[in-house]
């Protein structure tokens, strides 16, 4: 689910896990999916923390607007010691709100809003209407410690989809996210293939509405209207972008992820991919990585003609 998503957003990545007993834990960093997924940090946290009575998760691969990803506490999901949440959009009014409703701030970010009203009001009807106070784009979820087995999401413009078998219930920005996630590998023929599963259910989540959702599935249904006019998908230089929003995340910050986040960029002289390496690195130590792309070519400093697209280089 996490590097399904990763196009939408690369600056950081994060989880949140909600236990039947209602616990809720949270592990995020400023890097990419694909990096965030590989990492040790990240097996001990699966290891430690996904248990049998884990009830739900909450995934997020962050296209960093406001509040820089350097400072942790501005990923998703958002989460001060209460409620994690996780926001897909752009919210107008947070600042006003904050002011209004006298809200302590825990992030820069404009989404620290909806942590902030779930805060107060938990997974209830009531925080539901009083989020309708929100101007802006969203889609989003929350677990909240204080409602066991209790999931909240809402979606106003920004885009949806859910997904379902026997046994889960899902959710995504993107249905082909759901889909490749849902699907089970078996080995056939000493090889591994993934199935076409024939119970998979798909379904876009109405707009502007919210639900209340445990156990045993839907159970409020509210209205949740924040997006006033037609909503359009930005185009997103996800991967192209990465280099440049990178060095500006930079300026000036320490970074907090567990990788170095200073970088250069390498490039592959065969297929002219180019690729990120440490700050001051020796190119030709690195290749064109063929589980990410590429060509397995040796990597040059020096830029060719052609440049297609911004990833991550690996030793």
């Amino acid at each position: 689910m996490l590097t399904g998503n990763e196009a939408r957003g690369n600056d950081a990545t994060g989880i949140a896990l909600s236990q039947e007993s209602g616990k809720v834990i949270v592990y995020k960093s400023d890097i990419p999916a694909w990096q965030f997924a590989r990492h040790k940090d990240y097996y001990a946290f699966i290891e430690q923390h996904l248990k049998p009575d884990t009830w739900g998760a909450l995934l997020h691969t962050r296209a960093a607007t406001q509040g820089n990803p350097r400072d942790n506490n501005n990923n998703h999901p958002l989460f001060a010691g209460g409620a994690a949440i996780i926001h897909n959009g752009v919210l107008q009014n947070d600042t006003q709100l904050f002011q209004s409703q006298k809200f302590e701030r825990k992030a820069e970010t404009d989404s620290d809003i909806l942590r902030a009203f779930v805060d107060k009001y938990g997974v209830t009807d009531k925080c539901i209407k009083e989020m309708n106070r929100i101007v802006g784009s969203a889609a989003g979820a929350a677990f909240d410690p204080r409602y066991p087995q209790k999931l909240l999401l809402f979606r106003s413009g920004s885009p949806m989809v859910l997904g379902s078998t026997e046994d889960f219930f899902m959710f995504a920005s993107e249905k082909g996210t759901l889909y490749r996630a849902m699907r089970p590998y078996v080995k056939r023929w000493n090889m591994w293939f993934q199935r076409d599963r024939m119970d998979l259910a798909f379904s876009p989540m109405a707009d502007n509405t919210a639900w209340i959702v445990g156990a045993k599935g839907q159970e409020s249904h509210k209205e949740f209207k924040t997006l006033c006019g037609k909503y359009v998908d930005p185009y997103r230089r996800t991967f192209e972008g990465y280099v440049e929003r990178q060095k500006k995340w930079d300026g000036g910050h320490k970074p907090t992820g567990p990788v170095n986040r200073t970088m250069d960029e390498a490039w592959c002289p065969e297929c002219l991919k180019p690729w990120v390496i440490p700050q001051g690195g020796d190119a030709t130590k690195f290749h064109c990585p063929k589980d990410h792309g590429g060509c397995g070519t040796t990597l040059i400093a020096a830029k060719p003609a052609k440049k297609d697209f911004i990833d991550q280089a690996v030793n």
